[in-house]
C-alpha cells in the first residue's frame, strides 16, 4: 500500500506490531535473572502508543529497561513524525518510570548502571542520532547523574547571574551559550539533567542548591516546556519546541525553530534582565 498521509503504511503498521510484541516479551522476561532490555525509535513507538507497556512495567514494579533514539528534531532527515517533541514529557509522566537522557557516552554509561540498578522500575534511555562531542572530559569516581542533575560547567570568576539548564543533545548548546555569554562579561553555569525524575525526588533543599539564585533561569531542550518549570520557575526562559518538528539536515532544523541560544530574542531578553542587575 503506497504512503499517503491519511493512511498507516504496512512498514509503520510492522513497526507497531514488532514493537508491541517487544515490550510484551520484555515485561513477560522480567521476571527471569538479568534485566529485559528492548531498542527502537522514541517517536515511532510512541506514536504507535505502543509505551502502555512502560507504563505496565511501572505499575508492576520490574525492571524493563528500553534504549530509544531520536531523542529530538536533530535527526531532522526522518522527518517530524521521528522528532519527540511532545514524547518525553509523556514519558517522564509515566509514575516510577526513570527517562534519562545523557549527553555524552559517559553520561550514557552512567544512566546505564542507574537502570541496571534500578530492580523495581523500568528505565528509558533516549538517546541521540546525530553527531554530538563529548561534555565530561575529567573522570569522576562518583555516578554525577545518580541525583538526576548536577553542575557541569561552573560560572567563571564572579556568582552566576544565568542559570543554563539542559540535556541531552541540547547540553552543547548551552555549553556554547555559557562560551558566548562569557565574551559578554556574563557569568554563566550550565547545569546537566539527564532525569528529571530523580532530580525530583530529591529533597527541596538541595534541589533549591542545585538551581542556584542567578536571576536568569534559561531551560533548553528541543521538546515542549512542559515540566520543566519545574526548574526554571513559571517566569524561566524556555527555549524549544511550540509545535511539530520539520524534514532538515540537524543544523537547518535547529535554526528554523530558533534553538540556538545566541540568537534566541527570548535569551536576549534574559541578557538585559541582567544587565539590569
Amino acid at each position: 500500500m503506497p504512503a499517503r498521509e491519511d493512511k498507516v503504511t504496512h512498514d509503520e503498521m510492522a513497526d507497531a506490531i514488532r514493537a508491541l510484541a517487544m515490550d510484551a516479551v520484555e515485561n513477560a522476561k522480567s521476571g527471569h535473572p538479568g534485566p529485559p532490555m528492548g531498542a527502537a525509535d522514541i517517536a515511532t513507538v510512541l506514536f504507535t502508543k505502543v509505551l502502555k507497556y512502560d507504563a505496565a512495567a511501572a505499575l508492576m514494579g520490574i525492571r524493563a529497561i528500553e534504549v530509544f533514539t531520536h531523542d529530538s528534531i536533530g535527526r531532522g532527515e526522518d522527518g517530524p513524525m521521528h522528532q519527540p517533541v511532545e514524547h518525553l514529557a509523556a514519558l517522564r509522566a509515566i509514575p516510577s518510570l526513570r527517562v534519562f537522557q545523557p549527553a555524552d557516552r559517559t553520561e550514557t554509561l552512567e544512566c546505564w548502571q542507574l537502570a541496571l540498578q534500578a530492580k523495581t522500575s523500568p528505565s528509558v534511555l533516549a538517546l541521540t542520532r546525530q553527531n554530538l562531542p563529548s561534555v565530561r572530559g575529567d573522570f569522576s569516581p562518583e555516578n554525577l547523574s545518580a541525583a538526576g542533575a548536577y553542575e557541569l560547567a561552573p560560572a567563571d570568576g564572579r556568582p552566576a547571574k544565568v542559570s543554563i539548564f539542559a540535556s541531552g543533545s541540547e547540553i552543547s548548546i548551552a555549553l556554547e551559550a555559557r562560551t558566548l555569554m562569557a565574551a559578554w562579561h556574563i557569568p554563566t553555569r550550565v547545569v546537566s539533567v539527564p532525569c528529571m525524575t530523580l532530580f525530583l525526588r530529591q529533597d527541596r533543599d538541595w534541589r533549591q542548591k542545585l538551581i542556584g539564585d542567578a536571576p536568569v533561569r534559561v531551560g533548553v531542550e528541543a521538546a515542549i516546556r512542559q515540566g520543566s518549570d519545574a526548574i526554571i520557575g513559571e517566569d524561566g526562559i524556555f527555549i524549544g519546541m511550540t509545535g511539530f518538528g520539520a524534514s532538515a539536515p540537524s543544523k537547518d532544523a535547529y535554526n528554523c525553530f530558533n534553538i540556538k541560544l545566541e540568537a534566541s530574542p527570548r535569551l536576549q531578553c534574559g541578557v538585559a534582565t541582567v544587565d539590569a542587575c
